[in-house]
């Protein structure tokens, strides 16, 4: 975002410009079984039931952040003054 662009009831201000990135990866499985029975003995009657569910879920998050920047020239990251990360 350059510095040429100001923000709500903000104006802009030369030398704020910054850049932001971001990734994300999902993976996600969901596992369900089940298993009916019925038997018949004469007069008896076995009736079961069983069953698992099992589910996995995993999220890899990168967020980047980087601010202020000498001039809206520079068109990398790692250009700027600071520069932030989590995920």
């Amino acid at each position: 975002m350059p510095s040429t662009v100001g923000g709500s009831n903000r104006p802009p201000v030369a030398g704020t410009a910054s850049s932001a990135n971001s990734r994300a990866d999902n993976f996600n499985w969901l596992i369900e079984n089940t298993l009916n029975y019925n038997k018949n003995f004469g007069k008896h009657r076995i009736n079961a039931l069983v069953g698992y569910t099992t589910q996995k879920n995993k999220t890899n998050t990168i967020n980047l952040n980087a601010s202020p920047y000498a001039n809206d020239l520079i068109q990398t990251i790692n250009a700027a003054q600071a520069v932030a990360t989590w995920g």
